[in-house]
């Protein structure tokens, strides 16, 4: 089992998120900076990551939360499930509708993350990758922080690449989250993606000695 060095034990449960009774260490980046790749690596190294994306899916796919969303607009469920091509539609053109709906799912995300924490036996704490951990303001309810780093032009001519996007599509997906050098002043650890997937493994093998001893 995976075990965390107790100088990485800050907060108490009390005062962490979801009052988790394990330490929770937060990995987050920017849009196309790499968090998957290195959530992926963590994986291989059999750790447990808890995705934030995908616990709002499993809420979505609750048969509550469907009859929630088919009270707001019945054509945003079809064949049972949700829509989310109307539904995102609706979120750009209704801030109304985005902020029923995400503080509907943000109410049932604690359970959620204690149901899928009480899954995770490999370490005796959590990782939860959380693409919005400082938008979000939660980033001081984790014992730990790890970014996923690249420079902002980087960051820009990836996501280009990734979506097709054109060079103002880019830089206004961009501006939608918090600034990546802002990130980068708030959070415990770096891992710099700027080079080669090699160099990447090299990086998150190193944190992990650090944070663990192992």
């Amino acid at each position: 089992m995976h075990k965390l060095k107790p100088e990485y034990i800050k907060l108490t449960e009390k005062n962490r998120l979801y009052n988790s009774s394990r330490p929770i260490i937060g990995l987050t980046g920017g849009i196309a900076t790499g968090k998957s790749t290195v959530s992926s690596i963590l994986k291989d190294f059999s750790f447990d990551i808890i995705d934030a994306d995908k616990l709002i899916k499993l809420i979505y796919k609750e048969e509550e939360s469907i009859l929630f969303i088919k009270n707001i607009s019945p054509e945003f469920i079809e064949n049972g499930t949700v829509n989310f091509k109307k539904l995102r539609s609706a979120f750009f053109s209704s801030t109304n509708i985005q902020e029923v709906v995400e503080t509907y799912l943000y109410s049932k995300l604690p359970q959620k993350f204690i149901e899928v924490a009480n899954q995770c036996k490999n370490s005796d704490f959590l990782i939860y990758d959380v693409p919005l951990l400082f938008e979000k303001k939660i980033h001081s309810m984790v014992d730990v922080s790890i970014l996923v780093y690249s420079p902002k032009e980087l960051q820009k001519d990836r996501l280009m690449k990734r979506d097709l996007s054109t060079s103002q599509e880019a830089d206004l997906i961009i501006s939608k989250q918090l600034d990546i050098e802002a990130k980068r002043s708030l959070s415990t650890f770096i891992i710099d993606n700027s080079g080669s997937l090699k160099d990447l493994n090299f990086q998150v093998k190193q944190l992990i000695s650090v944070i663990t001893g192992t």
